[in-house]
């Protein structure tokens, strides 16, 4: 009994360990898709937090914060270091790389979903998700310092997002359960000025929830 118990010990550890190193070998892509609750009308409204595209093919599209993996990274620390990168973390929401990955790890409680995604978008990139609670208020704090902190990291690696938008959580998955790549947004431009506009949703992100809306029935989901 004893040694039955070994083995099955054994077997599932050798599978766990087995798993976490085939998702983290694979991967070669991580993102954050932030998300927070506002109160609207006196109702509570989850909104989704995107940038848009400010080079590269994509350019003008909007995304969540995130991009390729480095040498030796797993998922979790690619999706943190380039979320960190794009939000400019450490100037606009006080938060290191490290404690955006603490923040993000499921085990920590903030993190409602993570989405394992193969062949994404033109490169087949293996790209794993964490759609993340963030607090209303260092999402504000974000989108208040964003532009400031821009005009002194212009020629930086992080000039990567050059404009934010809020879109409805709810809407959004709507809108890829039907296949569409524009949806109504607030956008915030460099004056802090918001305006209702629509939106053209990057190709790539498009492609990543499309899977997440199909499980989760997205016409009429409140995930």
């Amino acid at each position: 009994m004893k040694l039955l118990r070994y083995l099955l010990f054994f077997v599932s550890t050798a599978h766990f360990f087995l798993s976490n190193n085939i998702i983290a070998n694979k991967h070669d892509a991580g993102s954050v898709l932030p998300l927070i609750t506002k109160t609207v009308d006196g109702k509570k409204v989850v909104y989704a937090f995107l940038g848009r595209e400010g080079y590269g093919a994509d350019k003008g599209t909007y995304d969540d914060f995130g991009g390729a993996a480095d040498p030796g990274e797993t998922p979790l620390q690619s999706a943190a270091r380039e979320c960190s990168e794009e939000m400019i973390s450490h100037k606009t929401i006080s938060m290191s790389v490290q404690e955006i990955e603490k923040y993000i790890a499921p085990q920590a409680g903030n993190t409602k979903y993570v989405i394992t995604q193969k062949n994404v978008g033109t490169k087949k990139s293996n790209m794993v998700t964490y759609i993340t609670y963030f607090p209303e208020h260092l999402i504000d704090q974000c989108i208040d310092r964003f532009y400031t902190e821009k005009k002194f990291v212009k020629q930086h690696k992080y000039r990567e997002k050059d404009r934010l938008a809020l879109v409805e959580w709810d809407l959004l998955k709507k809108t890829i359960a039907q296949g569409k790549k524009t949806v109504k947004a607030i956008v915030i431009d460099s004056k802090q000025q918001r305006q209702q506009k629509k939106i053209s949703l990057r190709p790539i992100l498009c492609c990543k929830l499309k899977q997440f809306c199909q499980n989760k029935s997205c016409k009429g989901s409140k995930n």
